[in-house]
């Protein structure tokens, strides 16, 4: 309703049922603000005929499978087209098999107030399965310093893992995460506010 204070009268449209039922339904038992918010931006998207293009359908269903913890992560790297990560991993010795030790350490479990910090690469792994990242192991970014940061934040966090040296070694793999088309969509539509879309 606040958004929609300073749109002209004829800019106002009636939001299609797709979007508007079910966000209808879902705000009554959202008690979470990170959440509602999402559903309210999208609303107000869809409530105007120069934004409702950003409005997809779908978008009430992906807000539907965030925790809060998502919603929060996810107004962290909107801005960013492409995310470092490291993969912990053994290696065996004169092979190239491996197994992993611990998966997508982007840094940003310091950076951003999350209530499970622990859960970021669960948390990854959903907006992958939700098509709103692409999480990328054949490929990584071509900034060798965000990588040796990574390293130095991560690297005594693995010093006391258990492990055979002489049957295999400890190394970080390099990947990214990138935002897909739709998850850029995604974002435009509901982690920004009407007036300052």
């Amino acid at each position: 309703r606040s958004q929609l204070q300073d749109v002209p009268e004829e800019k106002v449209i009636l939001v299609a049922p797709e979007i508007g039922v079910p966000i209808a339904e879902k705000i009554s038992y959202v008690s979470d603000e990170q959440l509602s918010d999402l559903y309210i931006n999208l609303i107000a998207k869809a409530s105007t005929i120069d934004t409702a293009r950003f409005a997809h359908p779908s978008f009430v269903n992906i807000i539907n499978n965030f925790c809060p913890d998502e919603a929060i992560l996810l107004k962290e790297i909107r801005h960013q087209e492409r995310i470092a990560f490291l993969s912990a991993t053994l290696v065996k010795r004169g092979t190239k098999t491996w197994k992993l030790v611990d998966d997508l350490l982007t840094g940003l479990e310091m950076k951003v107030n999350l209530s499970f910090p622990g859960n970021i690469s669960a948390y990854f792994s959903n907006f992958e399965g939700l098509g709103l990242v692409q999480i990328r192991r054949d490929i990584y970014i071509s900034q060798p310093e965000l990588y040796n940061s990574l390293d130095a934040l991560y690297c005594h966090k693995f010093e006391s893992i258990d492990f055979d040296r002489n049957m295999e070694s400890f190394e970080f793999k390099k990947g990214k995460i990138e935002i897909t088309p739709y998850g850029a969509l995604f974002m435009t539509a509901c982690l920004t506010r009407l007036n300052a879309s």
